[in-house]
This record gives C-alpha cells, sequence and structure tokens, in this order.
C-alpha cells in the first residue's frame, strides 16, 4: 500500500474544529443572508465553549432581528429568542470575557431597546462610548505579558 493511500480520509470524515473557526464559519454565513445556517454554526460554537463571546454575539444578533411591523401580535418563538439573548448578553457581559467587548455591549442595548427598558439601553449605549474612549494600541490581556 502507497503512503498516500493510507493516510486518506474516509469520505464521510468531518474535521473536528476549533470554536474559532466554526463561529467564522457562522458569520460568513451571516453575511450571506444565511441565517438559519449562521445560528447553526453559532450553536455548535457555543456547544465547545459555551462562553465564546464571538458566537454569543452573532447568536444575539439573530435572535434580536426585529419582527415584521404588523398590528398583530409578536410570534412567540421571537419573544423566546429575545428573551435568551438578553440572558446571554447579560451574562456575557458581566463576565470577565465579555466585560470589555464594545459589540457585546452593543447589541445588549438593542436587546433592552426591544424590551422597552430606555434607561438600560442607554447605561450600555454609555459603556460602548467609555470602553471605545478607553481602547488602547493594544488590548489589556497583553498587559501581563509586557510587565
Amino acid at each position: 500500500m502507497k503512503f498516500s493511500q493510507r493516510y486518506i480520509s474516509p469520505p464521510n470524515y468531518i474535521p473536528i474544529c476549533s470554536d474559532q473557526q466554526i463561529d467564522q464559519r457562522g458569520y460568513l454565513a451571516l453575511s450571506q443572508d444565511k441565517k438559519s445556517e449562521a445560528s447553526e454554526f453559532f450553536e455548535e460554537a457555543l456547544m465547545i465553549d459555551v462562553d465564546y463571546p464571538p458566537a454569543i454575539i452573532g447568536l444575539c444578533e439573530i435572535l434580536l432581528e426585529l419582527p415584521p411591523t404588523s398590528q398583530a401580535p409578536l410570534p412567540q418563538t421571537w419573544i423566546i429568542g429575545k428573551n435568551r439573548a438578553l440572558a446571554l448578553l447579560q451574562s456575557l457581559t458581566s463576565s470577565p470575557r465579555g466585560w470589555s467587548l464594545p459589540e457585546a455591549w452593543l447589541a445588549l442595548s438593542r436587546a433592552f431597546e426591544l424590551e422597552k427598558d430606555i434607561t438600560n439601553a442607554k447605561n450600555a449605549l454609555w459603556k460602548v462610548i467609555e470602553l471605545e474612549d478607553a481602547k488602547g494600541v493594544r488590548p489589556f490581556t497583553e498587559l501581563p505579558r509586557i510587565l
């Protein structure tokens, strides 16, 4: 048997990907307006790392899409998705991995706005401004390495 024949993957082999690779696939699908596929990728990334900020933010972008504007009551699934997004974003912004992410705070302000909680929406937007104003050339996570 030749060397190349021994190391060919079986036809149904799916390589294991990292959460970063999977969430990038999610953002790619989102940019192509494939929201269902993007949602699946973000959920898969969260199965690997439940607190992975880019996947949480990407999933919440999908969950917080505005429902069709009509006089009819809001669909129950949208209300459940909005509540899930709000909980995920509140958890993320209070965690060490997400407290300094302006994107997370911006999504949280949008979730508060959809909840008609204008005070908390304003506070989240002010946090975005504070974080952007304080953003340095390098992230704060580099500080221990520099010292």
